[in-house]
């Protein structure tokens, strides 16, 4: 058994050791197989490397971090506060200059219709800075549906009426005078002034009784069926006012009331100001001044007034009467509604008609005789009796009352002045041009004594209060309203007076007011910061134009400024040379100016082209027409489509006529090589390139600037004189390309003409220069014609 175990042993341990040897028996490799196998292989040597260069790299990037980023965040974190405290400093000056009012909340901003998961407001949120929208949540800020928001407005109208009833019902048995009133019949709706254009050119503007065109009679406004006087209709608080305000002979030639009441009056809870036309037709004048009047709305801030006039009459907030006057008199030029019954006629009791360029003063009467006829200077009006008295003029009286007794209590200032401008705007769109420079100077005297013309921090020096020095307390003059009531009556004058040698009333010494903000920004009542704005003795004001605070008005405000520089220029050389004016000392054959050796020099032996400054104004003159931004380069909108802008226009055309006042003096009009003459010529055709551009488009010419005309003017008086010079040269090609151009002047004025009177008064005057520079006799005439014959062949030569 023993043995037996012993051979099983063995043949197991037999088995076993097979195995194993073909398990492990592997050829024996030499010496030197076992040494290159001891060696890393490839992968192994990648791999450490890699390991190392990482090593090297997170080290890198770990001192880039620690010795660049940490201190990079600090700095730009040091800098970002403060930057933020110094704009938090700016928004406190701002809260303070805006006397602590908060920023206006318009219907489009802060809108959240749906809220964040977490509420309103962003995870960003900061009360500093932001509005709360967690207010929103409130019940009364939930947007109500249509239907509970029609019930809530129906329930309250219901209440609103029975209200009415109550106090009518209380009123019934009251009778004081001013609880019952007429009341003014309904009126049809009334044509926009767009709509009104058409049926303008079917009516004549300066003939036919002031009537609404309604086949309803109830419905007309009648000249004279009230019998009473716009006089008694004002409130004197026991004061005379015949003996007050000179108006002892005015009473009795007053115009009547524009409408009648009905035979029937019923009992109403306001009071509609007499004299004043209905509530729809006043309206209708309304928009119809700020739609076709170019600065209507700088002068009058649209917005506001809207609101103010749908105010009860009662209200301190409602317009005063003078201003509503003014409006009525000067819409009745641009709206068919009304219509005038006395023309126009320049040769009747016509006021002194002056000439630019030819200096050729026309007064009075016109006896057929050549050159001017010296009469008496008598521009009154003649008689007109109550019955005369159109719509416009109506108004315009009324005005006049009832602006004298406001001036007198102190009421209503600013509207005072808005009125003189206004009735300044209606005559000179007649062409009554002294009646228009009268009134012109009547605003400016009141804005010199209401501070307008003096911005805050250049008051006069003197002992008295700043606060008393002016009629106006500081708050209403420091607004953006006063501003461009002052540099509207800045510019109106300048440009109402370039066709004289008057004297103008604001100096620029004297006006230290800042410029206007812009249009869309005065409309929109948004605060625009003084600090950095222009004013009259900023530097490079006529050259430089920000972009934030420059519009068309203030581009017309700068080159209104640049014609008041020439002409004050023109008016003062004689005197100030005569003196020894320095800046006036012309140089000598050597270079070096002249000295003063004597208080007296001989005006007669200077040019006053050669003098440093009518240089300056000259190269002033073309500066700012090189400056103007591109955005308003194309007052017409014919390369970039967009509207006519009246306003840009006339800015386009008042730098050419200060050339034109500036040159003309001592322009050589025989000879082509006179620099003065050069470039009196090419002004004179740049203002025609605004003609023909005007001419292109479909623009009503009745909305432009009614000063338009004036430059012109100016214009066609230049071709007349360059015209004699060459018919007396007899160079037949310059004589076509002149009456062409001459043609084309006549026939721009005769377009704004058929409307306006303006138009006609200075195509009478142009008439009256070409006859005595071309020298033809008075009685060369037409038959039953004003227009010389060989004028009338000049003139109609392009039809």
């Amino acid at each position: 058994m023993s043995l037996l175990r012993l051979s099983g042993s063995s043949r197991a341990v037999a088995r076993h050791t097979v195995v194993f040897k073909r398990a492990y028996s592997v050829p024996v490799a030499p010496a030197a197989a076992h040494t290159e196998a001891a060696k890393p292989n490839e992968w192994t040597a990648k791999r450490t490397a890699v390991q190392a260069h990482a090593a090297h790299t997170v080290g890198m990037w770990k001192k880039i971090f620690y010795y660049f980023c940490i201190p990079g965040l600090i700095g730009a974190a040091y800098y970002t506060k403060q930057v933020e405290d110094e704009h938090a400093a700016h928004m406190e000056h701002e809260k303070h200059e805006k006397h602590g009012q908060p920023e206006p909340q318009y219907a489009y901003m802060n809108k959240r219709q749906k809220p964040f998961p977490w509420g309103m407001n962003t995870l960003f949120f900061n009360p500093e800075v932001n509005k709360d929208m967690s207010a929103a949540e409130d019940p009364e800020d939930i947007p109500e549906s249509s239907k509970s928001k029609i019930n809530r407005l129906q329930a309250r109208i219901a209440e609103l009426e029975q209200a009415l009833r109550e106090k009518e019902a209380e009123l019934a048995t009251c009778e004081c005078r001013r609880s019952i009133i007429p009341t003014s019949p309904q009126l049809e709706p009334l044509p926009t002034p767009a709509q009104s254009q058409a049926a303008t050119s079917t009516t004549t503007g300066m003939c036919a009784s002031p009537t609404i065109l309604d086949s309803n009679p109830q419905t007309q406004i009648r000249s004279a069926s009230w019998g009473g006087n716009p006089i008694d209709s004002l409130e004197t608080d026991g004061l005379d006012i015949e003996a007050t305000i000179g108006l002892a002979e005015v009473n009795g030639s007053l115009p009547a009331p524009i409408y009648s009441p009905p035979a029937s009056s019923t009992l109403s809870t306001t009071t509609w100001p007499p004299n004043i036309p209905p509530p729809e037709l006043l309206q209708h004048l309304v928009e119809t001044v700020f739609t076709c009047v170019p600065l209507a709305a700088r002068l009058i801030h649209r917005p506001t007034f809207t609101v103010n006039l749908r105010k009860p009459p009662d209200s301190v907030d409602f317009p005063h009467v003078t201003i509503l006057h003014a409006i009525c008199a000067l819409a009745s030029l641009y709206t068919p509604i009304v219509s005038h019954v006395n023309p126009i006629d320049f040769k009747r009791g016509q006021a002194i008609a002056v000439m630019v360029c030819a200096g050729v003063v026309n007064r009075g009467h016109y006896d057929g005789r050549c050159g001017p006829v010296d009469v008496a200077r008598k521009i009154d009006t003649p008689d007109v009796k109550a019955n005369d008295f159109d719509f416009a003029s109506a108004h315009l009286q009324w005005c006049r009352v009832s602006g004298r007794v406001a001036l007198r209590r102190g009421d209503a200032l600013l509207q005072q002045v808005q009125a003189c401008i206004l009735v300044a705007f209606f005559h000179h769109s007649r062409g009554e041009f002294i009646k228009a420079i009268l009134w012109t100077g009547h605003a400016a005297r009141l804005t010199a004594s209401f501070g307008l013309n003096a911005a805050s921090g250049f008051e006069p020096l003197s002992r008295i209060p700043a606060t008393l020095l002016y009629i106006l307390p500081p708050v209403q003059k420091r607004g953006e309203l006063g501003r461009n009531i002052f540099w509207t009556i800045y510019a109106l004058e300048r440009i109402l007076n370039a066709s004289n040698v008057w004297p103008l009333l604001f100096e620029d010494d004297n006006c230290s007011q800042i410029l206007p903000c812009r249009l869309k920004d005065f409309e929109a009542g948004v605060f625009v910061p003084t600090q950095g704005r222009q004013c009259l003795l900023s530097h490079g004001m006529l050259t430089t134009h920000p972009h934030l605070a420059t519009d068309s008005f203030t581009l017309y405000i700068k080159a209104s400024a640049l014609l008041g520089k020439v002409k004050t220029f023109n008016s003062r050389f004689r005197y100030r040379y005569t003196y020894g004016d320095q800046q006036l000392a012309a140089p000598t054959a050597g270079g070096a100016e002249n000295p003063r050796c004597s208080s007296h020099r001989n005006v007669a032996a200077i040019d006053p082209r050669s003098t440093d400054e009518f240089k300056a104004l000259d190269e002033m003159c073309h500066a700012f027409v090189a400056s103007i931004p591109r955005q308003f380069k194309d007052p017409v909108g014919l390369d970039t489509g967009a509207k006519l802008d009246p306003t840009l226009y006339m800015a386009h055309m008042l730098p050419h006529m200060a050339i034109i006042t500036l040159h003309d003096p001592h322009a050589s009009v025989f000879s082509r090589q006179d620099e003065s003459a050069v470039k009196l010529l090419k002004a004179a055709r740049s203002i025609l390139d605004c003609v023909y551009k005007v001419c292109g488009t479909t623009f009503d010419m009745i909305q432009l600037d009614h000063a338009s005309s004036t430059a012109w003017f100016m214009a066609g008086v230049t071709l007349i004189r360059f015209l004699s010079a060459s018919t007396i040269q007899k160079e037949e090609e310059e004589i076509a390309k002149l009456t062409q151009e001459l043609s084309a002047v006549r026939f721009i004025l005769g377009n704004l003409g058929d409307r306006t009177g303006i138009g006609i008064r200075h195509i009478q005057l142009l008439e009256v220069v070409y006859r005595i520079e071309m020298g033809i006799p008075a009685g060369d005439r037409q038959p039953g014609s004003d227009v010389p014959v060989a004028y009338s062949a000049v003139i109609n030569e392009a039809s």
